[in-house]
């Protein structure tokens, strides 16, 4: 089950909105495409180029968008789960000679960045996961680090900077339907040169809906 919350619909329907009206700059702009606002110079002087049918890289920043690309582009819900410990034993994620949160599939490659999240970041878990004071299985006022990515991993995200949006992360599509994203596996930062970019994963596609 998921809790879905009015907050949740009515940010669905804005970024819906946002980027219909984005699909309406790039239709009526003298080179059909949305732009970022205030981009920032791509300095880059080589781009990645597309592992599968993906018509596009998997290095996209800031770029552009043209109206078909924003038609296929649709805001939506990834799961997440609180790590609920109040009951004074040991999660089963954290317990063990070897706890599965500390020894993760990536994290050699992809090792945790929460000091930064603390200091610097933007995840509010309360507007995905707060709940009523009461709950039996949920804490009322979850912190960043009782949050957990569920049914997806790391490799399979990406982010952008998308034209009227900002910044947001990007899940695996099917590769004929990617418009372009920052891929976490760019550079080869899983250690693997013949890593594709993650497509129709049935544990990685995090029951999007």
């Amino acid at each position: 089950d998921m809790r879905i919350t009015a907050d949740h619909v009515l940010n669905f329907l804005e970024m819906s909105t946002e980027i219909d009206r984005m699909r309406k700059v790039a239709e009526h702009s003298p080179d059909g495409k949305a732009h970022v606002e205030n981009a920032v110079e791509d300095k880059r002087t080589k781009r990645g180029k597309s592992m599968d049918k993906a018509r596009v890289g998997n290095d996209l920043v800031q770029d552009p968008m043209t109206a078909e690309e924003l038609r296929r582009l649709w805001p939506g819900f990834v799961r997440t789960e609180v790590l609920d410990a109040r009951g004074g034993e040991s999660h089963p994620l954290l317990g063990g000679a070897k706890p599965t949160l500390d020894n993760y599939i990536w994290m050699k490659d992809v090792p945790t960045s929460m000091e930064y999240e603390q200091a610097h970041g933007t995840i509010d878990p309360n507007i995905c996961c707060g709940v009523p004071e009461g709950r039996a299985r949920t804490p009322s006022n979850p912190q960043k680090d009782d949050l957990l990515l569920w049914e997806t991993d790391v490799s399979a995200m990406g982010v952008r900077n998308y034209p009227g949006i900002g910044w947001a992360a990007a899940m695996t599509v099917e590769d004929r339907s990617d418009v372009g994203s920052y891929w976490s596996g760019e550079g080869h930062n899983f250690n693997d040169p013949e890593m594709k970019r993650p497509r129709r994963v049935n544990a990685l596609i995090g029951q999007q809906a």
